[in-house]
């Protein structure tokens, strides 16, 4: 089994986890594992939800990230119209 056959294999146990761990949550999100933890500490619907996995370890289950993201889709806006504002100079 060579690196490229670990690679694979790493990636495709993580698809096939239905949770996140921080550091996977953090890197899809583009976020720091910090800014996830501040999040875990502020209540809410606007944060995505978390569960504690024994003492000490945090998991994002894949269902609740996929709903929390569909939650904070915008709507597209329709540009206003009107005439182009004129800049003083």
């Amino acid at each position: 089994m060579n690196e490229t056959d670990v690679i694979k294999a790493d990636v495709i146990a993580a698809i096939d986890k239905p949770y996140f761990t921080p550091q996977e949550l953090a890197d899809y999100l583009s976020v720091s594992v910090k800014t996830l933890c501040k999040w875990r500490h502020r209540s809410g619907a606007e944060y995505p939800r978390w569960v504690r996995v024994g003492s000490q370890n945090i998991a994002y289950l894949k269902d609740d990230v996929i709903a929390w993201l569909a939650r904070k889709t915008a709507a597209p806006t329709l540009k206003k119209r009107g005439r182009p504002r004129r800049w003083a100079i």
